[in-house]
């Protein structure tokens, strides 16, 4: 072993650290794999993303997330036969009308904070029901800041909770340049939507037609 040492140019101690390092992670993913496996026994549908917002909001699986970033989780879960199978079906979430914003973030770069936000909302079922799931995130630290869970598409209880929770998270009163990207649904053309981001001085956008 003193000659693979020499010949790698590694230290005992290195080596040693390195096992453990190994060790430690692939403790901690067989943790990850255990909790995930119980959440989706209660949420059959939940995807990585719902799922790693959903633990990063409750205290007692914060420890799970240490060290393992967004990326990181999201790809445990393929790589531990946890990727969902995929289920075709022709339920909407967004319902566009005539009413449009121009997309604002068509070939922008993204160089600070708070310049761009992206939401959208999916779903997954429960038994014979739908739940629905708000999602904002920060496009340049590509943080969620919010993930709100409720049974109905209305925007009162998708949007707007969301977006009350974003804004709470980053503790601004008034944005300088943020735009609010969505998809172009109904619920982000709500008039009390719309109102809140007045008031902080967010812009609206929404991509193309879907």
């Amino acid at each position: 072993m003193e000659a693979l040492y020499e010949c790698t140019c590694i230290s005992r101690q290195g080596f040693h650290a390195s096992v453990q390092r190994q060790a430690a992670h692939r403790s901690q993913e067989r943790a990850i794999v255990k909790a995930v496996g119980e959440e989706r026994a209660r949420h059959p549908r939940m995807g990585a993303r719902p799922l790693y917002v959903r633990f990063q909001s409750q205290g007692q699986l914060l420890p799970l997330l240490e060290k393992t970033g967004r990326d990181r989780f999201e790809a445990i879960l393929p790589d531990n036969g946890l990727r969902l199978r995929i289920i075709r079906n022709y339920r909407r979430t967004t319902f566009s009308g005539a009413t449009r914003f121009p997309n604002l973030v068509a070939g922008l770069e993204i160089r600070e904070l708070n310049h761009v936000w992206w939401s959208g909302i999916t779903y997954y079922q429960i038994g014979e029901r739908w739940a629905y799931v708000a999602v904002i995130e920060e496009a340049y630290s590509r943080r969620s800041l919010a993930c709100h869970f409720s049974l109905s598409l209305k925007a009162e209880e998708t949007v707007i909770p969301a977006i009350r929770m974003a804004l709470k998270v980053r503790g601004i009163k008034h944005f300088e340049k943020l735009v609010f990207h969505s998809d172009g649904g109904g619920q982000y053309l709500d008039k009390n939507f719309l109102k809140i981001l007045a008031r902080r001085h967010i812009e609206s956008g929404m991509a193309g037609p879907v």
